[in-house]
């Protein structure tokens, strides 16, 4: 829910009342992800969805994401989607692309 915000694995942690180093290592059990990979999956997955529903800069869309600034961002999504954010956003819009995004899992 905060995702465009600061997230700390502490705060995570704290809010199921378990240490950092146990929640981390329960969370990476479980899910097959750290808590970081996973949560710039989330940003990364809703960055998808902004390129593909609004006209938004691609610095926007990493502010509005919780990313460091657009380098980052665009580093990360050619990490998860192979390309970068602009061209992908073109292809995808290009080929009628679902207003609601993909998905990353």
């Amino acid at each position: 829910m905060r995702i465009d915000s600061s997230v700390r694995v502490s705060d995570l942690a704290a809010e199921v009342n378990l240490s950092p180093s146990h929640f981390a290592r329960a969370f990476t059990i479980r899910l097959g992800l750290s808590p970081y990979t996973f949560i710039m999956k989330l940003r990364i997955e809703r960055a998808s969805e902004l390129l593909l529903a609004s006209d938004k800069s691609l610095a926007e869309i990493a502010f509005n994401c919780g990313l460091a600034d657009q380098a980052h961002f665009s580093r990360l999504f050619r990490r998860f989607f192979g390309t970068t954010p602009s061209r992908w956003r073109r292809e995808q819009l290009a080929g009628g692309a679902r207003k609601d995004g993909p998905h990353l899992w």
